[in-house]
């Protein structure tokens, strides 16, 4: 019998329709990145619920981790598990691997009753490309993703002198007159009948909003972790 028992709570960035959402990806007029700026590239711990963020050159993606136990043979014909033998540092080392997952099992124990390990989950959130571009503009890593209507949701990654991360996404605003102070603004439904805006801000009413807390608010905090440090937290 395999079993599976998650060590590390999975969170998503983008998990549901933005409240606010842009005609064009933000700011308007700046160029999108090829990359993720160096320094922001690494390892992070959500203090919310201590899952995993990376940031890589190109992709922004989120580690869990599930410790496997295989009750059976776990190198018996009947089992889920299969072995390869890897390239290691010490030359050829046999690494186990669970059926449909590209990553191999680490911190492994085998005997002829079962196999234990710990198996790494990646799950990419978000990838540098067309429908996905990255802007960065006053300090801010901008995220925006593009929807399936064509208009754009948009997050922000702000850094810390310490390198930590403070996420910030878009919320329903409260004052409408402020709002439409600085950009004009479409008030509509969404297909599951929630209340949205639209909006089309210059690149200096972007400024303005990024500034100001009408639509924008802070949704986690990431602290930075050196490699040696997430080998550790894992294993």
């Amino acid at each position: 019998m395999l079993k599976y028992f998650l060590l590390i709570p999975l969170a998503i960035l983008a998990a549901c329709d933005s409240p606010v959402v842009f005609e064009e990806p933000q700011p308007q007029g700046a160029a999108s990145e090829d990359s993720f700026r160096p320094a922001y590239q690494g390892t992070y711990l959500c203090t919310g619920d201590s899952s995993i963020l990376v940031v890589t050159e190109q992709h922004i993606y989120q580690e869990s981790a599930h410790f496997i136990v295989d009750e059976r043979d776990g190198h018996g014909p009947d089992s889920l598990l299969y072995q390869r033998e890897l390239m290691g540092e010490h030359g050829l080392e046999t690494r186990y691997f669970l059926q449909g997952h590209s990553l191999p099992l680490e911190n492994t124990f085998v005997s002829e009753e079962m196999l234990v390990g710990t198996l790494l989950v990646r799950d990419t959130l978000f990838t540098i490309g067309p429908r996905q571009q990255v802007r960065y503009f006053r300090g801010h890593q901008l995220l925006n993703y593009q929807s399936d209507d064509g208009n754009w949701e948009v997050l922000a990654l702000a850094q810390e002198n310490n390198r930590d991360l403070r996420l910030f996404r878009t919320k329903l605003p409260e004052d409408i007159d402020a709002l439409e102070a600085i950009t004009p603004v479409q008030q509509r439904l969404t297909e599951e009948g929630e209340e949205q805006y639209l909006l089309r801000p210059s690149k200096q009413a972007f400024r303005k909003l990024l500034k100001s807390d009408l639509i924008f608010q802070e949704c986690g905090y990431y602290e930075f972790m050196p490699e040696q440090q997430w080998a550790e937290f894992l294993f």
